[in-house]
């Protein structure tokens, strides 16, 4: 989509990733301006990613447009729960 989320992008232009399937999550539990900014009225979901389409139906994600710093901490502190949990 086009930076305004107005316009689909013709194939070889950069632009943000939109998906929406019968089973996209409805929401961030407990985030609602995170889901507010994530998810159209519609059901589309904004990845943050930026991706090219090839023309054969296939996307190639070139760069991330949204990325939060806190978000490898977070990872790394519950993947390590995680995985503690699963050595018991």
């Amino acid at each position: 989509m086009d930076d305004e989320g107005l316009n689909e992008l013709p194939v070889g232009e950069s632009g943000e990733l939109w998906c929406k399937t019968p089973t996209m999550m409805k929401g961030y539990w407990g985030r609602p301006k995170e889901t507010q900014d994530s998810i159209t009225a519609d059901g589309w979901f904004k990845t943050g990613d930026i991706a090219l389409a090839d023309g054969n139906g296939k996307y190639v994600i070139i760069d991330r447009k949204k990325v939060k710093a806190t978000t490898i901490p977070i990872i790394l502190r519950d993947t390590f729960r995680i995985d503690k949990s699963y050595r018991n």
